[in-house]
């Protein structure tokens, strides 16, 4: 019997990104494609608005659980973050296989830093559900 094919967005791994603009958290992704095809990417949520306009005249912080419905997932002090995962950056770029041993997904995976067992692993277990 043929697998059905379930969509799915799975983050594997997340790290704190810092820039001359801020720090920001980076989520290492895999979405299944299709029933044999995968991608890996680099995403980060969605910005939903600036943390000062959720400041009193005291400077006193209130950031909202959700904001025009959707969920706010963390703030870098400047920016508030949230809603969906999406690509935070063109030079990352992503990685399309079938087989998550192949060189492509080695060779994308060091050149955004982020190659290990432990990520090659579940890489291998998530593509083969």
């Amino acid at each position: 019997m043929a697998r059905q094919f379930i969509h799915f967005l799975e983050i594997i791994e997340k790290r704190e990104m810092s820039s001359m603009t801020g720090s920001r958290d980076e989520y290492l992704c895999l979405e299944n494609l299709s029933d044999s095809k995968y991608e890996l990417s680099i995403r980060g949520y969605e910005v939903l608005g600036e943390v000062r306009n959720f400041m009193d005249d005291d400077g006193e912080i209130s950031l909202p659980d959700e904001i025009d419905g959707i969920e706010v997932v963390s703030n870098d002090g400047e920016y508030i973050f949230g809603g969906t995962l999406v690509m935070t950056s063109d030079d990352y770029g992503e990685v399309e296989f079938s087989d998550s041993q192949h060189k492509d997904v080695s060779d994308w995976l060091e050149w955004v830093n982020w190659d290990s067992d432990n990520i090659r692993k579940e890489i291998m277990k998530l593509s083969e559900i």
